[in-house]
């Protein structure tokens, strides 16, 4: 899909075949007013999605028990990525499992501050057992696991993996995005689809998933439309910042639909 967005130009469209891609893509120009570029994906007879971005784009093996952790833990080193604007180090932002999304403990449970509810760490939280009983913030006690088939958390260059049942991973297709919470300073290039300072772009009929984000659109562009598509999993579906998401500095007009 990069090499599509790298030479279309103004009126051109994009047009993506079905398939699943893994990829996190960059638009490196700006449409105009007149001509846009469009970015589309495939749909079927009845509607459905055919065209897949999943910004997992590194798929993980190798994982070992934790025992130090708790019965069911699996890890093994974290993958980091640079960003290219600033130069941080960021770790995954998102995992998936046979394509579903893992809930990921926030990082700020994982540097020792509580989780609400019974206050418990996070290390306890993930090594709970199956049918253990958790209190909640608003007082009821409830199964810590209603709802949730698996956690993940990095630390310290670390990730760590728990599922319901203590599956083993390595049975599993497990993909990671990257990307952090704190990122939402200044939101790398870590999204299936990133428009920064770029205008006049139209994005349709994906389906994007395995990221933290699913389209960000940032800096001075305008004039973007991001529709038609549908966002699985991750923290923000699309997330418009600086200049673009300013009312006060200039048109912005991203329309999402």
């Amino acid at each position: 899909i990069q090499k599509c967005v790298n030479v279309v130009s103004s009126s051109d469209t994009c047009l993506v075949r079905a398939g699943t891609y893994y990829e996190l893509v960059s638009v490196p120009k700006s449409g105009t007013a007149a001509s846009r570029i469009t970015i589309k994906g495939e749909r079927g007879a009845s509607g459905e999605y055919l065209t897949v971005i999943d910004g997992g784009i590194t798929q993980l093996t190798g994982w070992v028990q934790a025992p130090e952790i708790g019965s069911g833990v699996w890890k093994r080193s974290s993958p980091s990525w640079t960003v290219p604007v600033s130069g941080t180090t960021i770790y995954p932002s998102a995992l998936t499992a046979n394509g579903k999304s893992i809930w990921k403990i926030n990082e700020s449970n994982v540097n020792d501050q509580p989780i609400s509810g019974d206050g418990g760490t996070w290390t306890q939280w993930i090594s709970r057992s199956a049918t253990a009983d958790c209190a909640t913030s608003v007082g009821p006690w409830v199964l810590c696991w209603d709802g949730i088939e698996a956690l993940f958390a990095v630390k310290n260059g670390t990730l760590y993996l728990r599922f319901r049942n203590g599956d083993d991973p390595n049975a599993k297709t497990i993909r990671v995005a990257p990307g952090s919470y704190f990122s939402r300073m200044n939101p790398p290039e870590f999204a299936p689809l990133f428009i920064r300072n770029q205008s006049y772009i139209t994005i349709s009929d994906f389906e994007l998933r395995g990221a933290e984000f699913g389209v960000v659109v940032s800096g001075q562009a305008h004039n973007n439309i991001i529709e038609n598509n549908i966002i699985r999993g991750g923290d923000i579906n699309v997330y418009v910042y600086q200049t673009a998401a300013d009312p006060f500095n200039g048109p912005q007009n991203t329309i999402i639909r």
